[in-house]
């Protein structure tokens, strides 16, 4: 849903244009919109429908970018594998950082 980068892993002298890759377990990978210009992105869009069990047997994968356009690779930012709790769950949110590059990335959980 956001999270806050440092603009210094954005590319050199490249303000943030920051998107997430998130996928669960073996599944593709879900990308986010390209947030410009910011070091702080909220993204608010629908990953994908899991069921309980899934979030908390297998774990979310992101991995976040600085799109540099269609003429150049895009800036891995950072990635990391992160575990949902049945108290992420119940809370409705998990606040946590990812790699050492982007920190409180936060994904909200929302029952159907």
């Amino acid at each position: 849903v956001s999270a806050k980068v440092k603009n210094s892993d954005c590319g050199l002298g490249d303000d943030c244009d920051a998107y997430a890759e998130v996928g669960l377990g073996s599944a593709a990978a879900v990308k986010s919109p390209t947030k410009d210009n910011t070091e702080t992105p909220t993204w608010n869009f629908k990953l994908f429908d899991a069921q309980d069990k899934d979030l908390l047997s297998k774990k979310l994968k992101i991995v976040v970018k600085d799109d540099d356009g269609s003429l150049n690779p895009d800036d891995l930012i950072d990635t990391c594998e992160l575990q949902v709790t049945g108290q992420d769950l119940t809370a409705g949110t998990l606040v946590a950082t990812c790699g050492t590059k982007v920190q409180a990335l936060t994904f909200s959980f929302t029952k159907i």
